[in-house]
């Protein structure tokens, strides 16, 4: 990008600067379409070639041994890239429902199901700073979180792009040591 003055205010740097760097990229084609918040290009895997957001299903996305929570909405490139040429689609579990009525809680096949804590993290309440989300759980600890939601402990948030996070993996493995 060419800038022909010597001269640039806060607001006009600031505009030249918006296309670099980690920021948002311009979804565009059926990306833009869809309505969905693609997020930013933080994650280390970030214009990889693979959408890394477990938000999204297909063959654009990692085996499922390489799946985080932690790069939700953290890859947006590859996945705009990947959903405008149709290799992955929204997985139907984080389309926002239309109320708490409509929510597709899934089933209890989990790692820790009916143990009190809603693990998926399609939610989060003052309860999800102390677990870590595994993708395995997305739709697999239903009666967990369907009881957390019922009682006020637990919101939805499967819709953003910016999920409150639990510990890190990081973190869990600390903790195991």
């Amino acid at each position: 990008m060419k800038i022909s003055t010597l001269s640039l205010g806060a607001a006009t740097l600031a505009l030249a600067l918006s296309g670099c760097g980690e920021g948002s990229p311009a979804a565009g084609g059926a990306a833009e379409a869809s309505g969905i918040d693609f997020g930013t290009n933080a994650s280390m895997y970030a214009n990889d070639g693979e959408c890394d957001d477990v938000r999204f299903e297909g063959s654009a996305m990692p085996g499922a041994d390489e799946r985080n929570t932690d790069h939700i909405g953290q890859d947006a490139a590859d996945c705009i890239a990947a959903f405008d040429a149709g290799t992955i689609t929204l997985n139907p579990l984080f389309e926002e429902p239309a109320s708490t009525d409509a929510i597709v809680y899934g089933d209890d096949a989990g790692n820790y199901p009916n143990d009190g804590d809603c693990d998926d993290i399609r939610f989060t309440g003052d309860y999800a700073s102390n677990l870590f989300y595994m993708h395995e759980d997305i739709g697999h600890d239903a009666s967990d979180c369907r009881a957390a939601v019922e009682s006020g402990e637990a919101r939805w948030q499967g819709a953003t792009a910016t999920p409150e996070y639990g510990i890190t993996l990081e973190e869990a493995e600390a903790m195991e040591n």
